[in-house]
């Protein structure tokens, strides 16, 4: 049936439905719903957190949030009602920066602050600047008469200064540090071995150099057509995902073809030689980063090690390939670490290839693996995946490596971006260097100590480790290719670059550590380990800088390393005990860094210094440890940088080192003494303004970095010759030097 519409009664209708859904009577029956639901769920989250204290408690609670939640929407409607009156290509263009700004603060998260309020403040101040000469320049009314142009150009000559001096001020690299602290510090020092040469110097082997890859590379002629030796590309399949089709043709190779490439140093003289990888870490790709690490690589091959500087630019970031971070590749530190073992394979083969030049020559059983950034981070990965059957996130993947790898050393690396299982990566059974700087500005917080306190020694043999924490140290020094710029321009042009040591000097001490940590760990030359127990004894061999130093080895029995248990009586060491009088703090905590905790816990002891005496001792059981006058008592202390009585940090630096004294007593109740400051003052913490302004950024300027202390038991014995160390039953600490202070003790231990 046809039906017939009523034209007049469909009009009328229309007329009807758009009166009563006029815009303010729909609005405002709108305002009235959502203004009975807003009570509703107030009146409900008011009930769920103030209504068990009663009736009258939920009144005012509910009354109280009420007014808070007016106030903020009565902030946010003014802030959106004065974005509505900017004109719409205005506002374009003011919102025009937030995908840059974003990515900025994203990479530099350190001052991610100041990379938004930076770029805001310029972008409003060349508003104004921008405004004032069009009304000036423009065509005269009455905005522009005599008077008013004098408040203009007086206007413009302040806004113009302002944005003048501003560029100055981005331009110019920073402030110096505020406490220019020396790497020399007084008190008594361990003696260094005799006839000890500094490590830095070349060796007497004539050094060579070749590069090996696939021969066919179309970005890198050393590694194609200049390569010295070819290399079997390797199937990364299922290590990582987003290979993308730009990189892809970028490179001329797919994940399931990645190349082998390597700058090699090698002594020419015929011999068997320890084998050392370098492995870069996160770059722009297309800026190769493996020939910085050349000074390393020629000093060392002259020394009798055979260096090789691994290729992993293909892997790196590209903003352009990735289109930002849209399509980038994420969680590749496994795949870093999966290279460097294929890398350690081909090596093996070489080794025995009649007619290679290789041949005979490199002594597989000492290999050690140095990696810088994420590199750093790989190498721990390399030294897992070399002791186990297959893939820990993925059983499909085997693995068959059982490299003799000894040594590993980190450069400002990262922990935690690859987490097998859901857990930080177990290092075991390895020596271990790790050096940072406190002026890092991309890895800004000393992440390499939470590899250095997690290793472990389980296999008997005798291991040892290090950790350098520099002032004045950056994040790409290391590298010849990085330099002076953790990150990409405009960002480093907030950062503080004044403060950085020079690259020399960086270099220098990188070439001191490294060289003198393989020397002893893969050379079997023990007495360079004498400088990372005290960095004292080699101060002519270093620039003039703040150096704190850590150290550990095997051959220590620990009293006590906090790890233990909950019980702040009890110690590591079977049968020994805690004890404590006239303390403020005594906490067993995490130790905190710039960004989060290092992962391991250390006793936190502040004072006061009361009438009564103030210690925190160690008592032994009638088993005295098994010690006698050529031992050594070896701890861990830092200035905690909190007050005292509330265990906030303190509200100015402080400028005197904090003091105490070290006492033990014997099984007869002789007591001997001496003062810390006497043998090593508790260093200051470094500071590390890494943005130009204190505002930009919401971390510390420091961190607890606890420094290395040893204090052989004959010294105490020549304070008090009655002293019998054979009979050791308590080890004290007392504040009675510093009025009052906090500091971070840990791993207590015997040699």
């Amino acid at each position: 049936m046809k039906l017939q519409f009523n034209k007049q009664a469909m009009g009328e209708f229309a007329r009807k439905a758009a009166e009563l859904f006029r815009p303010n009577v729909a609005w405002r029956g709108a305002e009235i719903g959502a203004l009975v639901m807003a009570v509703v769920i107030i009146a409900s989250f008011s009930y769920g957190a103030f209504g068990y204290a009663g009736p009258l408690r939920w009144l005012i609670g509910f009354a109280g949030f009420s007014l808070l939640s007016a106030l903020f929407a009565l902030i946010l409607t003014a802030l959106l009602k004065l974005i509505a009156l900017l004109p719409g290509r205005f506002l374009r263009i003011l919102l025009s920066i937030l995908p840059a700004v974003a990515f900025m603060a994203m990479v530099a998260v350190s001052i991610a602050i100041g990379i938004v309020a930076v770029s805001f403040a310029l972008l409003i101040l060349a508003s104004v600047v921008g405004a004032l000469l069009a009304v000036l320049v423009g065509k005269p009314g009455k905005a522009t008469r005599k008077n008013h142009r004098v408040i203009f150009l007086a206007g413009l000559l302040i806004s113009g200064t302002a944005l003048i001096l501003a560029g100055v001020w981005i331009l110019n690299n920073g402030q110096p540090p505020r406490e220019q602290a020396s790497f020399p510090a007084s008190g008594r020092s361990l003696p260094m071995p005799y006839g000890l040469t500094n490590p830095a110097l070349p060796g007497g082997y004539t050094v060579a150099t070749l590069t090996y890859g696939s021969g066919t590379d179309q970005r890198r002629p050393a590694y194609g057509s200049g390569a010295g030796l070819r290399t079997n590309s390797v199937d990364g399949t299922g290590l990582i995902e987003n290979w993308g089709r730009l990189r892809e043709r970028y490179w001329g190779f797919g994940l399931d073809q990645l190349p082998l490439n390597g700058q090699v140093w090698y002594p020419q003289e015929d011999g068997t030689f320890p084998l050392v990888l370098f492995v870069h870490g996160q770059h722009m790709m297309e800026d190769a980063s493996e020939g910085g690490y050349a000074y390393l690589g020629e000093l060392l091959a002259s020394r009798g090690f055979i260096v090789v500087s691994v290729d992993e630019n293909f892997i790196n970031m590209s903003p352009l390939l990735d289109l930002l971070v849209v399509n980038d590749i994420d969680g590749e530190n496994d795949l870093r670490g999966w290279l460097l073992l294929q890398h350690l394979a081909v090596w093996e083969s070489w080794n025995g290839e009649s007619g290679n030049p290789f041949h005979g020559k490199v002594d597989l059983d000492r290999i050690a693996l140095i990696g810088h950034s994420r590199g750093g981070e790989a190498i721990t990965s390399a030294a897992l995946f070399n002791r186990l059957p297959c893939h820990p996130d993925d059983g499909t993947i085997p693995f068959d490596f059982d490299f003799n790898i000894r040594a590993l050393v980190g450069l400002a690396p990262v922990d935690g971006q690859f987490e097998p299982r859901g857990q930080r990566i177990p290092v075991a059974d390895v020596d271990y260097l790790v050096l940072h700087g406190a002026q890092d500005m991309d890895v800004f917080t000393f992440m390499g100590l939470q590899t250095y306190q997690r290793l472990a020694w389980q296999d008997g043999e005798d291991h040892f480790k290090a950790a350098w924490y520099l002032g004045g140290a950056n994040h790409g020094q290391f590298n010849s290719s990085w330099g002076r710029k953790d990150l990409f321009e405009p960002v480093m042009r907030l950062f503080n670059l004044s403060q950085l040591m020079p690259a020399a000097e960086q270099e220098q001490i990188a070439s001191v550590s490294i060289s003198a940590f393989l020397e002893a760990s893969l050379h079997g030359e023990d007495a360079y380990r004498s400088i990372f127990q005290d960095p004292r004894t080699i101060q002519s061999w270093l620039p003039d800088v703040m150096l704190v130093s850590l150290y550990g080895d095997s051959r220590t029995t620990l009293i006590s390393t906090y790890e233990e248990d909950m019980d702040y009586s009890t110690a590591s060491l079977p049968g020994a005990k805690i004890e404590s009088e006239g303390l403020t703090v005594w906490q067993e905590q995490e130790v905190q860094s710039k960004y989060g905790g290092f992962g391991n816990h250390a006793v936190h002891l502040g004072w006061t210094l009361p009438a009564q005496e103030t210690h925190y001792t160690f008592v032994f059981s009638e088993n005295y440890p098994p010690v006698s006058t050529e031992s050594t008592l070896v701890f861990s202390m830092a200035d905690a940088n909190l007050d005292p009585q509330t265990v906030k940090p303190l509200a100015e630096p402080r400028t005197q080192a904090l003091d105490l004294t070290v006492q033990v007593i014997d099984g007869q109740g002789n007591v001997a003494a001496l003062r810390l400051g006497a043998i090593e003052p508790l260093p200051l913490p470094i500071p590390g303004r890494l943005g130009k302004m204190d505002w930009m950024t919401p971390f510390p300027q420091s961190e607890v970095i606890p420094s290395h202390y040893e204090i052989p038991l004959a010294w105490f014995a020549a304070q008090n010759p009655a002293f019998d160390c054979g009979t050791l039953h308590e080890i004290r600490f007392v504040f009675d030097q510093s009025e009052s202070g906090m500091v971070t003790l840990d791993n207590i231990g015997l040699r």
